[in-house]
């Protein structure tokens, strides 16, 4: 595997921790639009996601890996450098166990559930900018945005890392994709397009 694949590890295990933890504004159409002109030159193909909860477009380079941890939904391009997974929890079990590892809280859930994250990758690695973060609607849901620079522990590159956070009825939804910093501006529409095609299944 390449330079990213020991970040693309640290990051999806620090989200998998969250999650067994938790376990024991924008509209998407404005989203999309923001990146259409940036990435007509991309194609879109609805991935494969049968046996998940939600349907996700992604560009049609990517390919279907397992290769990022125990995430059900994962895609990639190793030579663009360009990784994207997808996980989702049950909502109520996620804000009872939230409530117990994060007490005190006086944000709204969704709100609580990314700053705990981001807080807790914190730990693992140095977050080298700002952490930006929006309140946007997806499929009609609220979420989250947030987007920042990293550097793990034995990569000698700076990562960036998208990470959206998506209030369903039943679950929470995150999804995450990485580049390289050098590759950020080429990434950044391919996101907002990826993460504003996101639908719950009826």
């Amino acid at each position: 595997m390449n330079k990213l694949f020991f970040a693309a590890c640290l990051f999806t295990m620090t989200l998998l921790t969250v999650t067994s933890c938790t376990s024991r504004a924008k509209k998407s159409d404005e989203i999309m639009n923001g990146a259409e002109q940036e990435t007509a030159a991309v194609n879109y193909v609805a991935a494969d996601t049968d046996t998940l909860a939600f349907t996700i477009d992604v560009p049609d380079y990517m390919t279907p890996s397992n290769q990022i941890g125990a995430a059900p939904f994962q895609y990639l391009h190793l030579v663009k450098e360009q990784y994207l997974f997808a996980t989702y929890e049950n909502l109520a079990g996620a804000k009872t166990g939230l409530s117990v590892i994060n007490p005190g809280s006086k944000l709204p859930f969704l709100e609580s559930y990314a700053d705990y994250f981001n807080k807790n990758f914190g730990t693992k690695a140095k977050i080298t900018s700002e952490v930006m973060s929006r309140k946007v609607k997806i499929g009609g849901l609220p979420a989250i945005m947030v987007k920042f620079d990293a550097k793990a522990p034995s990569v000698p590159v700076e990562v960036t890392y998208f990470v959206t956070y998506i209030e369903g009825k039943e679950n929470i939804y995150s999804i995450v994709a990485w580049t390289l910093k050098t590759y950020k501006g080429t990434f950044t529409p391919i996101v907002e397009k990826i993460v504003g095609s996101f639908r719950v299944k009826d």
